[in-house]
């Protein structure tokens, strides 16, 4: 059966929580996107400390961890570099981590649901004012699968996880009847997206068939083992280029679901992270940048812009809160100028952070409707009153 999996970028968002940094931050704001690009190999582990066990393990098991280590690492590497200069690092994580967002971020899972006939049958819904279509069919296309997740979980935590055993049909792909299938879904970017699921038979490949699962003595082996089966996967690595992501769902012990995130290489998928930093007054530091990404389609921020604002016009929040993105053609009356769209966003990150952290940046991406749809972003400070717009 011929699935279509969703490559998914990893996103590593990373809080500042020490207070006394805060001035330090506020000169951040005019620096580049990245001026150093480096992938950790065995001589950067090597400049550690002995005492640090990534010195001889040349892997991270947490990212508070690479967030502790890397600064010296750089301060070895480039020791004369500029203030305001960033680095994009990546680095290996232990293969005993699981990880999706990233290792320190806790998955909500759901116990494992099995879909029986009746389940198949459920009645269109209304969610946060989008309408969800029911079914009636003894079976779930692609799209139904996902309207069945958004009516039984109306709301969702972010990174939430449901294994669904289900009868799956499409037109030519399935038989008449459907086929059962078990599929691993988690609720990324404010939508349901499935992701790469270990197979019966993909387990067997790698001597696992037994029982269909990964045991605590396979942890040391996991990326082997996940490695060697998305190679083995045609489908997949055709379309598959250096430095692509995915997420792939394997079952763990007997109740436990597990999400590993892999980067190919070029030759091998292998368990990486990437992390940026900030040269700040001859100190590296971990780049404290809030990341917001909002999503297209209903969106709750864009509801409660519409609901609770005058900002912009009445038609043009209307349009924001039933598309997702912000019209700016020429003219017509859903069209935000500049200034309402930054107004909109400003006051949208004072909804999401009531008590923000003065003088770090806060990123919010959003989508904008011209001709075609596209993403784009604007980055703000709170100056201890507001979100302020910065030069970018």
């Amino acid at each position: 059966m011929k699935k279509i999996y969703y490559l998914l970028a990893l996103v590593i968002v990373a809080f500042a929580s020490c207070k006394p940094l805060n001035k330090t931050y506020q000169d951040i704001d005019s620096a580049p996107l990245s001026d150093v690009k480096l992938t950790l190999s065995t001589s950067e582990y090597k400049s550690l400390p002995s005492t640090n066990y990534a010195f001889n393990s040349f892997n991270f098991k947490t990212i508070n961890d690479a967030n502790l280590s890397i600064p010296n690492i750089l301060a070895i590497k480039y020791p004369v570099i500029a203030d305001l200069k960033s680095a994009t690092v990546s680095f290996a994580l232990d293969p005993t981590t699981s990880s999706i967002a990233s290792p320190d971020v806790t998955l909500a899972r759901n116990a494992i649901v099995l879909v029986t006939p009746a389940d198949h049958n459920f009645p269109a819904t209304t969610t946060n004012g989008n309408l969800i279509p029911g079914n009636t069919l003894a079976y779930f296309t692609s799209d139904v699968a996902i309207n069945y997740l958004n009516y039984k979980y109306p709301t969702p935590a972010a990174y939430q996880m449901v294994v669904l055993t289900y009868n799956y049909f499409e037109t030519g792909v399935t038989s008449a009847t459907g086929n059962v299938v078990t599929d691993t879904f988690v609720f990324l970017k404010n939508t349901w997206t499935k992701i790469y699921t270990v197979s019966p038979a993909q387990y067997a490949s790698v001597s696992r068939g037994t029982n269909n699962m990964f045991l605590t003595t396979d942890l040391p082996s996991i990326i082997f083992y996940l490695n060697s089966i998305l190679k083995e996967d045609a489908i997949l690595m055709s379309g598959i280029t250096t430095g692509s992501t995915i997420y792939v769902a394997y079952k763990y012990n007997t109740t436990d679901q597990r999400v590993q995130g892999l980067t190919y290489d070029g030759s091998n998928w292998v368990s990486r992270q990437t992390l940026s930093f900030l040269k700040v007054k001859g100190i590296w530091l971990p780049d404290p940048t809030v990341t917001i990404i909002e999503g297209t389609g209903v969106n709750p921020d864009f509801v409660w812009l519409r609901d609770n604002t005058s900002i912009g016009t009445a038609t043009a929040r209307a349009n924001l809160a039933s598309f997702g993105d912000y019209n700016i053609n020429a003219t017509g009356t859903t069209v935000w100028n500049d200034a309402d769209l930054t107004a909109s966003l400003a006051a949208i990150l004072l909804h999401r952070f009531p008590t923000p952290t003065a003088g770090i940046p806060y990123k919010i991406i959003y989508s904008v409707f011209v001709s075609k749809v596209t993403q784009t972003s604007k980055v703000f400070t709170f100056n201890g009153t507001a979100f302020v717009l910065q030069t970018q």
